[in-house]
């Protein structure tokens, strides 16, 4: 992860202030000055350690990349670039003199925030699902003010994140959205290709100079990366767990990481060191979302391990499964597959708001850098050729046709395990975590316990965040009659009755299930 402050307009401050994106990018930083505009970076170095640094000057053009651009050297070689470094984000500015600012976007393969400045206009860029974060706001003199957090806008009014997608700024106060990135249609028939894509996207993300390891919660996303892990890697592949004395995540971790073989630390935490971390994991979040929060306690206790007791800085991870194929388990309740579908593309559109922030500040606040493949631009696409019925849930199964295009990658306990939410694994089955902390906070009359909970992370986060007057709905499942957003809790509205999955692969797609 790396960060990135641009204040626009004439006289920019000086110097320009970087502390809030110190934990994003630890390694270096630097700044620079143009007569309407101050630009500053602070990297976390992960590919071409020695050179790389950014801002970049080139082809008359200021610009700087939060992200990985995996088609960079393709690119480079299509389009006959010489470049000054092995940077994957220098041929940005080089790329936007041939193409211009649609094109280029369209042709990134990556996840990235960038901002490009070019004489009098601005170009601001943040990929599709919004893996990068990159907010906006306006300074006291009306010039808008680019950042990868929101506490580094804190000299800011009106700040909010910018959606992701492309941008073009005028006179450093308006902006114009831009462009549009196209469905692009499959040669073959996709459900074929799920298996292959999911590989390509591991493979791509394969990119680093720094030890790389992957966060393993037992449960089939994160156990399908780091088996694909274990077959691409030339090493041994490192994987991490962790969870509360009882966790379910604790025991299916364990079973997947002997199954492949990985070198797997498991950590353990306390329901006190749990409830202690709530308001540092509100600050790094910068978000209030109850089920962000909790999903959050435990992967930002897991990253502060990694890096306080190891060497690994590139983290894989499992984000975005469930939303494209349809795997919280509210979507057995769904009345038909095409509302399941529409309400799939929903979740994929608010991804940016919620489990890719969470995995996001908690990876990247503790100096690590994010990988996840099921968010690849082709697995996206793949997946949105699919069709309503292969996405939903079949035969009593959520993700049913992602589960056989992995038979034998993983034991069938752990391929056909049930959802569970990140917050209720990292606990026991008698006390999960939602419970331990809706039995802390302080209750409020005419409150339901989750209504007191969440009000209890809008204090905090109030008081940490006054200039952001953030507004945001609370993540809810669709078709329950409960309004806790725990999976166990969605569980006892959506009890699936699962059926027989052993015939083969081949079998389920000749039938279309």
């Amino acid at each position: 992860m790396c960060g990135i402050l641009c204040i626009l307009g004439p006289q920019p401050p000086q110097p320009l202030t970087l502390d809030a994106l110190e934990a994003r990018g630890p390694d270096a930083h630097h700044v620079i000055y143009g007569e309407n505009f101050a630009l500053g970076f602070t990297r976390l170095k992960i590919v071409d350690l020695k050179t790389g640094m950014q801002p970049f000057e080139k082809s008359n053009l200021t610009y700087a990349c939060n992200g990985e651009i995996y088609n960079h050297a393709s690119l480079e070689r299509k389009h006959h670039l010489t470049l000054e470094s092995r940077s994957d984000c220098e041929c940005l500015g080089p790329l936007y003199r041939l193409l211009g600012p649609t094109k280029l976007y369209n042709a990134l393969d990556g996840v990235f925030a960038f901002i490009i400045i070019d004489g009098d206009t601005v170009i601001l860029g943040r990929d599709r699902i919004g893996v990068r974060p990159l907010f906006i706001g306006y300074t006291s003199q009306g010039y808008l003010a680019i950042a990868s957090l929101a506490a580094a806008l804190n000299f800011c009014t009106d700040v909010q994140q910018f959606m992701p997608g492309l941008a073009v700024i005028h006179e450093n106060k308006y902006m114009t959205r831009l462009g549009h990135v196209p469905r692009l249609q499959l040669m073959s028939d996709p459900i074929y290709e799920i298996q292959p894509t999911l590989i390509a996207a591991v493979q791509k993300r394969l990119m680093s100079d720094r030890p790389m390891a992957c966060l393993l919660s037992g449960g089939l996303d994160s156990s399908l990366v780091a088996a694909i892990l274990c077959k691409l890697s030339p090493t041994t592949t490192k994987t991490y767990s962790i969870g509360m004395e009882g966790s379910t995540d604790l025991k299916a971790a364990r079973k997947v990481a002997q199954y492949l073989g990985t070198e797997h630390t498991e950590v353990t935490f306390t329901p006190q060191e749990g409830l202690d971390i709530i308001p540092e994991v509100i600050r790094v979040l910068e978000s209030y979302d109850v089920t962000t929060v909790r999903a959050s306690i435990g992967m930002h206790l897991l990253a502060r391990y990694i890096k306080r007791e190891t060497k690994d800085t590139v983290i894989f991870s499992g984000e975005g499964s469930d939303e494209l194929f349809c795997g919280y388990l509210y979507f057995h309740n769904a009345p038909t597959p095409s509302l399941a579908a529409l309400d799939s593309r929903r979740l994929q559109n608010e991804l940016y708001m919620y489990d890719v922030l969470r995995a996001d500040r908690c990876i990247s606040s503790c100096g690590l850098e994010l990988r996840v493949p099921f968010l690849d631009k082709d697995m996206i696409n793949l997946v949105h050729n699919l069709t309503e019925h292969q996405i939903t849930p079949t035969r009593g199964y959520e993700k049913f046709i992602l589960r056989q295009a992995f038979e034998g990658f993983l034991p069938p306990e752990i391929l056909w395990r049930r959802k569970e939410g990140m917050s209720d694994g990292t606990g026991s089955l008698e006390r999960p975590l939602s419970r331990i902390i809706q039995e802390f906070v302080p209750q409020l009359d005419d409150l339901s316990p989750v209504q007191c909970e969440e009000h209890y992370y809008r204090e905090i986060f109030n008081k940490i965040y006054p200039f952001y007057h953030l507004c945001l709905p609370r993540w809810m499942p669709r078709w329950t009659n409960t309004d806790d957003p725990s999976g166990r809790e969605v569980a006892a509205f959506s009890e699936p009755t699962p059926q027989d999955h052993t015939a083969s692969h081949s079998e389920k797609c000749a039938n279309n299930e």
